[in-house]
């Protein structure tokens, strides 16, 4: 439920972008009072179960009856309606504004369109003393759809029934890098990147074939004149005249590159350790999770569980700035040393690492693989103009995992660390507990010890 704080100011800042050039029959009270209404009912619409087209159609042409025809009022309302967003923070919410941003302006382009059909009939049937006046009401109409399309910050795009580009708005230009001239006669399927056409095709001509017209969203890439690709929230409308020749495809597009790039840095960024760079333990828990669902009865996997042996010492006597340093190397060389066979090297929490094997391996491959990483341990590390000299415990696995837990499967790794540092120094632990089965072994190089 939006707040009513958020209500009064949206709808007071909605009244002061449109009512200085538009006509309104009622008084600033009424209006605000209406556009609140409007304003509760979007609210609503976005937070329903599903969205109701119907609903932000009946939107769009409540503002052509309500007198807002002038030339910039739709490029203002959708500026006013965009500010959802920001109070309605859940990512569907966002998705779902969009698609009822595309109702609105379908139905304010099939009132507008009602309307102009209206003055045109009014025009053939009209005594011969008022035609022309009706005829400059008319030219009025059109020059003021005309300037909303021109100027309005989205793009919109009008096709035949057969999606031929007939006419868009300069923003195309600065999406695609063509002028309109260029683009007029082209698929406006071509504006979707090549790659996503034939999904996109298939949704078209499941979701805008019925004879009432449809309407269909989507996101999509799309190329530009450089090669390089963005990203555009299309809804795409159909609507249906007398016949083929009278329908026409409306695309209304916003450009939401910015937002997607966000979106896969935000994705990124919480998938991955900031201080070292290396996944963490989201993201590793993630893989463990895609590889059970995918595991056949006999399918393992091998788990490295590495801590720095009396790591703690270093950040007490050298300060937790070089300390860091120290793990941004360790990740480094960890990375580098066993990520090239296609395995993953995650920080999981202060000097713990832990390194999945994700192609089937056995026993002795888990040991090789823990060999390397001792091995990455062997030379010093520098931080700060100081050598030192780092070894680690580490505790293996390598159990079948169909129908298991992932932290039931890094319980056991970290268990047979445990063990390996109460051995000492440098030594590691192959713990199958999960299996049934403890193998233990050495220091340094592992070698496999027989069950």
């Amino acid at each position: 439920m939006i707040a009513s704080d958020d209500v009064a100011r949206l709808a007071g800042a909605w009244w002061r972008a449109v009512s200085p050039t538009a006509f309104f029959p009622a008084s600033s009270v009424v209006m605000i009072r209406t556009l609140s209404a409007l304003l509760i009912e979007c609210a609503d619409a976005i937070e329903a179960e599903s969205l109701d087209r119907r609903l932000g159609e009946r939107i769009g042409a409540d503002l052509i009856r309500l007198g807002l025809t002038n030339p910039d009022g739709l490029a203002h309302t959708m500026d006013v309606l965009a500010g959802l967003a920001d109070i309605m923070p859940r990512p569907e919410s966002t998705l779902r504004l969009n698609h009822l941003l595309g109702s609105i302006a379908k139905g304010y382009a099939v009132e507008l369109r009602n309307r102009t059909l209206a003055h045109q009939e009014a025009i053939h049937h009209a005594m011969a003393s008022t035609r022309q006046a009706a005829a400059d009401a008319l030219r009025l109409s059109d020059a003021r759809f005309r300037v909303v399309f021109e100027n309005a910050a989205i793009a919109i795009l009008i096709g035949d029934s057969k999606g031929i580009l007939l006419d868009a708005n300069p923003t195309i230009t600065r999406m695609f890098g063509r002028s309109v001239d260029e683009l007029r006669g082209t698929s406006m399927v071509d504006f979707v990147q090549a790659s996503d056409r034939a999904d996109v095709l298939a949704r078209v001509a499941s979701d805008l074939a019925g004879p009432d017209g449809g309407s269909v969203r989507f996101d999509s890439r799309y190329p530009t004149r450089d090669g390089v690709s963005g990203w555009v929230s299309l809804t795409l409308t159909r609507i249906n005249g007398a016949g083929a020749a009278d329908s026409y495809i409306l695309a209304v597009g916003q450009d939401v590159t910015e937002r997607r790039q966000l979106q896969d840095e935000l994705h990124h960024q919480s998938r991955h350790d900031p201080l070292t760079g290396i996944p963490n333990r989201l993201m590793l828990r993630e893989r463990l999770i895609e590889l059970i669902d995918a595991a056949g009865t006999d399918d393992r996997i091998g788990l490295c569980f590495l801590d720095l042996d009396d790591f703690k010492d270093i950040n007490d006597r050298h300060g937790h700035s070089t300390g860091d340093r120290l793990l941004a190397e360790v990740a480094s060389r960890l990375h580098t040393q066993v990520t090239r066979d296609g395995n993953l090297v995650a920080r999981i929490g202060g000097d713990e690492f832990v390194v999945l094997i994700p192609s089937p391996p056995d026993d002795d491959a888990v040991v090789d693989v823990a060999a390397s990483l001792f091995e990455a341990l062997n030379e010093p590390l520098e931080a700060d103009g100081r050598q030192f000299s780092i070894s680690a415990s580490i505790g293996m696995s390598a159990p079948r995992i169909a129908g298991t837990d992932p932290d039931a499967l890094l319980d056991d790794a970290d268990t047979g660390m445990y063990q390996a540092k109460a051995r000492g120094r440098g030594q590691w632990v192959m713990h199958n507990g999960h299996n049934g089965v403890e193998t233990f072994g050495g220091s340094v190089r592992p070698e496999r010890v027989a069950d």
